[in-house]
């Protein structure tokens, strides 16, 4: 958090093993505090306005209720805390549910700790999803901030080392966020990726991006 003390972390998954993998993971990180872990949605209705956390990481397969449904009756004044949303499978449908809901970000379980934590981190100082921010309200397809992030960095031609260096985070890590953002945006390259986000207004693409649109055309 920006005013020195660690981020509170509540947690709501209802699967033992990962949940214990997770919560012995994120010891490891001094900026982060874990305040609670429920695994329903009305054990968690029932705690965390109580705990007061910052983020909570929320699986969105639960056993009383879908994590859309909790994100959802949490932002109904029951708590301020923004939501990272964790699924076992992410479609459209469910990144436009995350959006109207508006958690600060959705990743999939397949993900790393590393993202897992960029994604705590990202949501206890921003809090929205981009949409939100209204740098993608045009386009049919909804990033994270730190996947525009990553997007801002192809359009200067940054490559992976350079993006590890930039964003503070593992090679394997931006190159998992850059194969998100050409899924997302139906791109085959970091060129066409480039390019589709410019017809949106998302970036501006630099000289080196438009040779390398050239060089890979």
């Amino acid at each position: 958090m920006s005013d020195g003390r660690p981020t509170r972390v509540f947690v709501v998954d209802d699967h033992a093993v990962f949940v214990q993998g997770l919560l012995r993971l994120l010891q490891e990180f001094h900026d982060l505090a874990l305040c609670g872990v429920a695994g329903t949605a009305s054990a968690a209705l029932a705690q965390i306005p109580g705990a007061r956390p910052d983020v909570v990481l929320l699986d969105n397969r639960l056993p009383d209720m879908t994590g859309i449904e909790l994100a959802g009756l949490l932002g109904e004044g029951r708590s301020t805390a923004r939501i990272v949303m964790l699924a076992g499978h992410v479609d459209d449908d469910l990144v436009l549910d995350v959006q109207r809901v508006g958690c600060a970000s959705l990743l999939s379980k397949a993900c790393s700790i590393e993202e897992i934590v960029d994604e705590i981190r990202s949501a206890a100082t921003v809090g929205r999803v981009a949409g939100q921010r209204g740098r993608v309200s045009r386009a049919p397809f909804s990033l994270t901030d730190r996947e525009l992030d990553v997007l801002q960095a192809m359009g200067r031609g940054l490559t992976a080392a350079a993006m590890s260096t930039e964003l503070h985070l593992s090679t394997h890590t931006v190159r998992n966020y850059t194969q998100r953002v050409l899924d997302k945006l139906g791109a085959h390259s970091k060129a066409e990726a480039v390019a589709i986000a410019g017809r949106y207004g998302l970036i501006v693409a630099t000289q080196r991006t438009a040779e390398q649109g050239r060089q890979t055309a």
